[in-house]
């Protein structure tokens, strides 16, 4: 069962790229095609934590007990982007204490 989940939450994720195609050459305001975009970049996270929690389920980890759901959804929704915040200000920091390194260009 939990298989057949993980497999629709990977077909549900939704592809923009035709759309946004045709309101490009309809002439279609910027800022929809940006919201389109960003939508389909949720849909992309909201599919991937579905799997992964799925994943934990499928493989018999863990129970698919009410906690187990909630504290395995909010790693994967806080832990990500917490980690993606401290590589960029590590990487950030890196990067200003070797800009213009002559050696190292």
């Amino acid at each position: 069962v939990f298989g057949a989940f993980q497999l629709s939450s990977v077909a549900s994720a939704t592809d923009p790229v035709a759309v946004v195609a045709m309101l490009g050459s309809l002439g279609a305001p910027k800022k929809l095609s940006s919201l389109i975009e960003g939508e389909s970049l949720l849909n992309d996270g909201s599919a991937a934590v579905f799997f992964l929690l799925l994943k934990d389920f499928a493989s018999g980890g863990k129970p698919p007990t009410p906690l187990n759901i909630i504290i395995t959804t909010l790693q994967l929704a806080i832990g990500g982007p917490l980690f993606g915040v401290v590589w960029a200000a590590f990487i950030s920091f890196w990067l200003d204490k070797i800009w213009n390194w002559p050696n190292l260009e």
